[in-house]
């Protein structure tokens, strides 16, 4: 978001609670999952915004990527979703779940056997697996390091190790790292 802003000519200004490689971060431990038909069965029910935009950032990825130099550590190559005998059941909702969403995936059911054929090492403790080819997943870890240097050399105002700053109202926010509250045009809390 501080990027897109910074391109259209904003004048920006990052705080990020934790450090510059992100290891503080839910991106950083989340393994980078762009996954929007996996997860909708942990989305909030007539949550069809988080999804669309999930779906969406699938197509803008590859360009933000590119633009960083980070674009070798994305892996588009779908999400395969596996299943234990005793997980039948959330196995079957998972596929209700996708025929009805507002914009259903192409996926693919496997079988033990095919399952076997993919991935050896551990069909023996899975009976079906479901496959999203259009799911994919990012190292963060590169990522992160791709847009501190990216914020660097383009010299967008990053700060980093800030704390858990606090909007005081619609535009001003504490920062505890720098013992004092800052005014600015808008504050957006990510």
């Amino acid at each position: 978001l501080a990027l897109e802003l910074f391109e259209k000519g904003e004048s920006v200004t990052l705080f990020e609670k934790g450090d510059s490689s992100g290891s503080t971060s839910c991106a950083f431990v989340g393994l980078g999952m762009i996954s929007p038909w996996s997860e909708l069965p942990i989305l909030p029910q007539n949550d069809n915004v988080t999804f669309k935009l999930g779906v969406l950032s699938l197509s803008l990825w590859p360009d933000l990527l590119n633009k960083i130099n980070c674009v070798q550590n994305y892996l588009h190559k779908g999400c395969f979703l596996i299943c234990r005998p005793q997980e039948n059941e959330s196995f079957e909702n998972l596929k209700k779940i996708l025929h009805n969403c507002s914009m259903p995936p192409e996926f693919a059911i496997y079988s033990w056997q095919n399952i076997n054929q993919l991935e050896p090492e551990i069909s023996s403790h899975f009976s079906r697996g479901l496959f999203l080819p259009k799911e994919g997943c990012i190292d963060t870890h590169s990522l992160f390091l791709s847009l501190t240097q990216y914020f660097e050399a383009i010299k967008l105002s990053a700060f980093y190790n800030c704390g858990e700053c606090k909007i005081l109202n619609i535009n001003e926010v504490f920062i505890p790292a720098f013992g004092e509250s800052q005014k600015f045009d808008f504050i957006i809390d990510t």
